[in-house]
């Protein structure tokens, strides 16, 4: 079952869904906030999406199958036996890493910070004390605030939008067209021309 597990999981490397590449992108090579996060791990008898060792906090990224009642009870069952183990689930849609980037990563960072790790251990994570999850923060853009992120893809929207009035057609990949696509139709954006995604990208 191990041997079998590590093959799943190097097929499961190279066969990434947008989401999860943009995802990994975020997070590979200590980028986000200097954490060591890797990618399908066999855990036991399960492979998770990505891990954080040691924080001991996972992520998983939900597809529209997930919907359905075989696959939330399996889900179910398999968060279970991953918390038996000390570790904290985290479940995303597929859509949240290109909609609700920001917000997402606050909630990854928050579990982050008050995660199981040994180096700095919660006080308040003592024998019989439960820590409430912490509510969804919204996104920045709810707040009135835009992080580095964010100025970048708009400023790679600006690009976009400057290359098509040229009538060229810049080579950005499906993720960053995807965020182009989304943010150009939201309501008093100031990119609101940024033209839809072709049907054979949408997924």
């Amino acid at each position: 079952m191990v041997a079998k597990n590590r093959e799943r999981a190097k097929d499961l490397r190279r066969d990434q869904t947008p989401a999860e590449h943009f995802l990994w992108d975020e997070l590979r090579a200590k980028r986000f906030h200097g954490y060591k996060f890797r990618r399908q791990v066999p855990i036991g008898n399960y492979i998770v999406d990505f891990v954080c060792l040691e924080r001991k906090i996972i992520i998983e990224l939900d597809g529209g199958q997930h919907t359905d009642s075989h696959h939330r009870t399996y889900d179910s069952r398999r968060d279970h036996w991953l918390r038996s183990e000390g570790f904290s689930v985290l479940r995303f849609w597929n859509s949240d890493v290109f909609h609700e980037w920001e917000a997402m990563a606050e909630r990854i960072l928050h579990a982050l910070q008050a995660g199981s790790g040994a180096k700095t251990q919660d006080p308040c994570r003592r024998k019989g004390h439960i820590r409430p999850s912490p509510p969804t923060p919204l996104p920045k853009w709810e707040r009135g605030e835009v992080g580095w992120r964010g100025r970048h893809r708009e400023w790679r929207c600006e690009l976009f939008l400057s290359a098509q009035a040229r009538g060229q057609t810049p080579a950005f990949s499906v993720a960053a067209r995807q965020w182009v696509s989304f943010h150009g139709t939201r309501r008093n954006h100031p990119h609101n021309n940024c033209p839809p995604l072709p049907p054979w990208e949408r997924g």
